[in-house]
């Protein structure tokens, strides 16, 4: 059984100190002790946090687009058979 690494993320608002674990673990870690990592959070929510990478903000729209694709192109496929492009 192998460690999975998890980041601390620590984090000011307003002078209060927040922290925050994503749900995402790896092998090895992604992350540096005291490595300073940019990341976005709600105003109204502050442990709603995303951490400003391609995958931590673009995760749902990429699964979404994994799933809708198929479709896409299957639907594509039949207007062009039907005007005879295909």
């Amino acid at each position: 059984m192998s460690i999975m690494y998890a980041p601390l993320l620590e984090y000011d608002v307003k002078g209060e100190r927040k922290t925050y674990t994503p749900n995402a673990r790896a092998i090895p870690p992604a992350y540096d002790i005291g490595e300073k990592v940019p990341i976005v959070y709600s105003a109204k929510n502050y442990q709603n946090v995303r951490i400003v990478s391609y995958w931590g903000i673009y995760l749902g729209s990429n699964i979404l687009l994994a799933f809708s694709l198929p479709m896409l192109l299957i639907g594509a496929g039949y207007f062009l058979f039907k005007w005879g492009i295909f």
